[in-house]
């Protein structure tokens, strides 16, 4: 059994590469942008401890369809509420 949990990851940027292309995706209005994720601990406290985690992605946007069928989960106010004093 593990547990899983939930964290922002916050990238400057996405880079992803097509056979021809390399693309840097960012937001126009914004320096940052944060990534929803889930992380987890496995077998914690013995030899074969690891950790792992992965961005949570959603049926791509207008913008992004052009591109891939599939982008991160770009939680809304996210990077606002983490630059706030006190929240952690």
């Amino acid at each position: 059994m593990f547990a899983v949990a939930g964290i922002i990851i916050p990238p400057v940027s996405v880079t992803g590469v097509s056979v021809t292309w390399t693309f840097k995706i960012f937001l126009k209005d914004s320096p940052h942008m944060a990534l929803t994720g889930i992380w987890s601990t496995w077998h914690e406290g013995s030899p074969d401890e690891g950790k792992s985690f992965s961005i949570m992605t959603t049926a791509a946007n207008s913008f992004m369809s052009k591109i891939h069928d599939r982008m991160p989960v770009i939680p809304a106010g996210a990077v606002r509420r983490l630059a706030q004093p006190g929240i952690a």
